[in-house]
């Protein structure tokens, strides 16, 4: 099969993931473990089907990145949205059951290098954040990373982000406003910290303020990258 044609399977053909384990962190994370017939790699994208029957690309679609992967398991963190169009199957799905995917996409992960890596999130960006970490404990290519979370859920901490990326918690500081992003990033950075870099990851109003802080903090453009996972009234996102 050819590349392209590879490809075009992977995102207009759906399999079954047959799902082995199934952990609710809290009250807004879940983390699900499957098997597949494809293999992956952590930091790539996969589309899961929430409704719909039959066999066929019908029905509605949610992409999630993968946490951590390795041959043909791999983990997802999911954040539980109680209004969202996933909320009645991740209210509901067992050991006992499958997902049907597609995939894989390409993966959102920052560049490698050897400066200080910033990273601010919500919960819809801790599964770019443990690929980040998988695959900067496989080829050490990020020595330096602090991970900043920002939620109101009461339920999270340092430990419990900390043990869903695969860090540790002197790494992971929580927040309850984004607003609180600027200060963050000035808290870390040094006047030698030419090589500076910000990642970005989460819902619209993380992501442009992550944004406008790192031009505050004189963060060159770049060496800021961010991605947008959900924003209000966007087609196909949460």
């Amino acid at each position: 099969m050819t590349t392209i044609a590879g490809r075009l399977r992977a995102k207009l053909v759906p399999y079954r993931a047959h799902i082995t384990s199934r952990t609710d962190l809290t009250e807004a994370l879940v983390e699900i473990s499957c098997t597949s017939p494809a293999t992956f790699d952590a930091g790539q994208v996969l589309a899961l089907r929430v409704d719909g029957n039959g066999p066929g690309p019908t029905g509605t679609w949610r992409r999630y990145t993968i946490a951590e992967a390795t041959g043909h398991e791999f983990r997802l963190i999911i954040q539980r949205n109680p209004d969202g169009a996933a909320a009645p199957l991740m209210n509901t799905i067992t050991t006992a059951d499958t997902l049907t995917i597609r995939g894989p996409a390409s993966p959102v992960l920052p560049s490698a290098g050897d400066g200080l890596l910033l990273i601010a999130s919500d919960l819809t960006g801790l599964a770019t954040i443990a690929a980040l970490t998988h695959r900067t404990c496989s080829d050490d290519s990020t020595r330096r990373v602090a991970i900043a979370v920002f939620s109101r859920d009461a339920d999270i901490d340092p430990s419990v982000i900390a043990r869903v990326v695969g860090t540790t918690a002197q790494h992971v500081t929580v927040h309850a406003r984004h607003e609180h992003i600027e200060a963050w990033i000035r808290s870390h950075r040094r006047d030698d910290d030419d090589d500076l870099r910000l990642l970005g990851v989460g819902e619209h109003g993380l992501t442009r303020t992550a944004r406008r802080a790192a031009v505050a903090s004189a963060i060159a453009p770049g060496r800021v990258r961010t991605h947008t996972y959900w924003k209000p009234g966007r087609r196909g996102l949460e």
